[in-house]
C-alpha cells in the first residue's frame, strides 16, 4: 500500500501517519508514505503508484478540492478521502469522485472503518501502473495490464496499449526500474 498524506498541519499529518502505520499492522499489509505540505507540491511530485491520498481541503497556494480535480486529469483510479474540518465542501469533495470525506478532529475509530474499506476495494482491483507525462506535457496514469509492449525510437519511448499509441517523456531505463 502507498499512502500520501498532503496537509499543511504537521501535527494533523503525524497523526494521519500513526493512524496510517496501525492500520497497516492491523491488516497486516506493507506500507509506504509519503508526506506533502500543500496541493502545488503534491502535484509537482505525484507518486504514480499511490492508492490512497488524504487531502486537506484548506491549504496554500491550491486548495485540496483544485489539487483533487487535477490529480484526476491523470489518474481517475486513485482512492481520494478528504480530511478536513470544513464540512460545507463535502459536496465539492464528492464531484471530483472522493472517495470519502472524514470531518476533522479525526478519531481512529472513523479513520480505520473508512481506509480498511478503501483499501480492500483497491487491493481487489489492485493493477500496477505507471505515471508518465506525454509529449504534450499531460500526465497519464497507465495501468500496466493494458501496456502490450514499449518501442524506443529516436530517443523516445511509445507505449503500444490496447486502445492507443503514446509517446512519453521518460526512457527505457525508467520503465525497466
Amino acid at each position: 500500500m502507498h499512502f500520501v498524506i498532503c496537509d499543511d498541519d504537521l501535527r494533523f499529518r503525524a497523526q494521519l501517519r500513526e493512524y496510517s502505520e496501525r492500520l497497516a499492522k492491523e491488516l497486516d499489509q506493507p506500507l509506504r508514505l509519503t508526506e506533502f505540505t500543500d496541493g502545488l507540491e503534491l502535484l509537482e511530485a505525484f507518486p504514480g503508484d499511490a492508492n490512497l491520498v488524504f487531502l486537506d481541503i484548506q491549504m496554500a497556494h491550491v486548495d485540496g478540492v483544485e489539487t483533487a480535480r487535477k490529480i484526476r486529469q491523470f489518474d481517475k483510479d486513485v482512492c481520494i478521502i478528504f480530511i478536513t474540518n470544513m464540512v460545507q465542501y463535502a459536496l465539492e469533495c464528492y464531484k471530483v469522485h472522493a472517495y470519502s470525506f472524514l470531518p476533522k478532529p479525526l478519531r481512529y475509530a472513523e479513520f480505520r472503518t473508512e481506509v480498511s474499506d478503501a483499501v480492500r476495494l483497491f487491493l481487489r482491483r489492485s493493477d500496477p501502473a505507471v505515471l508518465v507525462e506525454d509529449i504534450q506535457g499531460r500526465q497519464r496514469r497507465i495501468p500496466v495490464s493494458e501496456l502490450l509492449y514499449l518501442e524506443v525510437m529516436d530517443h523516445r519511448v511509445t507505449l503500444h496499449l490496447y486502445h492507443e499509441q503514446l509517446t512519453v517523456r521518460k526512457n527505457l531505463r525508467e520503465f525497466e526500474e
